[in-house]
C-alpha cells in the first residue's frame, strides 16, 4: 500500500474547506453527540492536567507548567482522532466555509451555537461526575482549580481577550497540522508538540 504524503499549506486549506459543507449540514442529533464528546474530552484533558500540576511542588514551578502542557493535548487528540466537535476548532473551519461561500451564515451560526452548548454540557458532566462525584478534583487539585479560576477572573479585559485569541489560535494550529499530516502518528505528534 502506498503511503500518502503530508500536505503543503495550500493543500491543507483546500482539505479543510472541503469539510465545511458536511459540518454545516450535520444533523442536530449528530452535532449534539459529537459536541458533547468534544466537551467531555476537554474536561478529561483538564482533569489530567490538574492531577499532574497539583501534584508537583510549587518550588518546581516551570516543571509543573511543562508537564501539565504535555498532558493537556490529549483532549485535542481524542477529539480529532476519536471523533468530536470543538467550538474553538469550528471557528476556523466554519469561517472558511463562509468565506468561500460554501456555508450560509445561518448554518455557521447554528453550528457554532450547537457545538458551544454541547461542549459546555459535556465539560460540565465530566467536571461533575469525575471531578466532584468521583473526587478527581479534591485535595490539592481543588486548590489549584481555585487559583486558576481566580487568576482568570482577576485578569483585565485586554489581557483576557488577547489570551483567549492566542489559545484559540493554538487550537486552530493543531487542527491545521492534523489535516496536513496523513499518518495517525504524524497527526498525534503534530498536535502534541504544537
Amino acid at each position: 500500500m502506498e503511503q500518502q504524503r503530508d500536505l503543503y499549506p495550500h493543500e491543507i486549506l483546500q482539505e479543510i474547506i472541503s469539510k465545511t459543507e458536511s459540518k454545516a449540514n450535520a444533523s442536530l442529533k449528530m452535532l449534539a453527540i459529537l459536541s458533547f464528546l468534544g466537551g467531555g474530552y476537554v474536561g478529561l484533558g483538564y482533569l489530567a492536567y490538574l492531577k499532574v500540576v497539583s501534584g508537583i511542588p510549587a518550588e518546581w514551578g516551570g516543571l509543573a507548567a511543562l508537564l501539565g502542557s504535555a498532558v493537556f493535548p490529549i483532549c485535542l487528540i481524542c477529539i480529532l482522532i476519536g471523533g468530536g466537535e470543538l467550538a474553538t476548532g469550528n471557528m476556523i473551519i466554519m469561517a472558511l466555509g463562509k468565506f468561500t461561500r460554501r456555508v450560509r451564515l445561518s448554518k455557521l451560526l447554528r453550528n457554532w451555537v450547537m457545538v458551544s452548548v454541547g461542549n459546555l454540557v459535556g465539560a460540565l458532566c465530566v467536571a461533575y461526575f469525575l471531578g466532584h462525584y468521583v473526587g478527581l478534583s479534591e485535595g490539592a487539585a481543588i486548590n489549584k482549580t481555585i487559583a486558576i479560576a481566580q487568576s482568570k477572573v482577576n485578569m483585565d479585559f485586554g489581557r483576557a481577550f488577547v489570551s483567549a485569541i492566542a489559545c484559540n489560535w493554538l487550537v486552530c494550529m493543531g487542527i491545521w497540522f492534523y489535516f496536513g499530516a496523513k499518518q495517525t502518528s504524524g497527526r498525534i505528534l503534530a498536535m502534541w508538540f504544537l
